[in-house]
């Protein structure tokens, strides 16, 4: 911590150790003749604060209850200073207001002027962190507490799956191969530990995110086609074929309600009324 303090320009530093791998506490400020130490454990350090000048100011007029509103200029200079800092003013569980002058009377007047502003960093890393009113103070200022809480972000254990699609590259086949041959006197379990240690590498790689997925598969489709471009062509020409049956004319009605059949010369009786059939479908349009 002590260089932690050096490197970021720090005068002051009060530090807890850790026990283990848990707890540890430290607090770090600029100006170090401005903290004075009352305590500290191993779940608390108390200090007292004395420095020049006074924050009292709100983000908005909903911070005040009773009295004069705040100048506009000054709520929205605050604001200003947060966004050009990149602070976030943390939400107060419990009672709105942390100051009150004038309890009981017409006078009364109560403001948030406490509060706890963090960066997104910090709040990345305490997702759910709270800040608390502790109302019941002797003084006009109500303490609040801060209470950060980490989450432990939990690797998941990815266990390997065999994927279908891996059947098509003929390098899967390869490390299957390697995998097996490659300890002969090992058994049957390490073999198939070893080819899966493989498989699973070598798969992330091919179908490793979804991006690449759609590009691999993309791809693949194409070679697919090219590899088995005489089946897919038969398998059209049939269709095609069986399509042209189902399209084909056997027989037509002619004007008196008889049928004439290909074989029974409808060619030529096609051939004979065509131009009669040319000017009804001219008509009909």
């Amino acid at each position: 911590m002590e260089r932690i303090r050096s490197a970021l320009g720090f005068d002051g530093l009060l530090a807890v150790d850790s026990v283990g791998k848990s707890g540890g506490l430290t607090f770090l400020w600029k100006v170090k003749d401005q903290v004075q130490l009352r305590s500290m454990s191993r779940n608390h350090i108390d200090v007292e604060i004395s420095a020049d000048g006074d924050l009292n100011n709100v983000l908005g007029q909903q911070d005040k209850h009773g009295g004069a509103p705040y100048p506009n200029w000054l709520v929205e200079g605050f604001r200003e200073v947060l966004m050009e800092t990149g602070l976030i003013d943390m939400e107060l569980t419990g009672h709105q207001f942390t100051w009150e002058r004038g309890r009981g009377t017409s006078a009364w007047i109560e403001v948030r002027l406490d509060r706890a502003l963090t960066t997104a960093g910090w709040l990345n890393i305490f997702p759910l962190a709270k800040l608390y009113n502790l109302e019941g103070a002797s003084s006009d200022h109500n303490p609040i507490l801060l209470v950060p809480e980490v989450v432990e972000k939990r690797a998941d254990t990815v266990k390997f799956r065999f994927e279908n699609a891996w059947l098509t590259e003929p390098m899967c086949k390869q490390l299957v191969i390697e995998g097996w041959e490659g300890g002969n006197d090992t058994d049957i379990q390490t073999k198939i530990k070893v080819c899966s240690e493989k498989l699973f590498q070598w798969g992330k790689e091919v179908t490793g995110s979804s991006v690449i997925k759609e590009i691999f598969w993309r791809q693949r489709s194409k070679q697919l086609w090219l590899h088995s471009g005489d089946k897919n062509s038969k398998y059209f020409h049939a269709s095609a074929s069986s399509r042209r049956r189902t399209n084909q004319i056997h027989r037509l009605k002619n004007g008196e309600g008889s049928w004439i059949d290909w074989n029974e010369g409808l060619a030529e009786h096609i051939t004979e009324h065509y131009d009669h059939l040319f000017e009804a479908t001219q008509t009909s349009w």
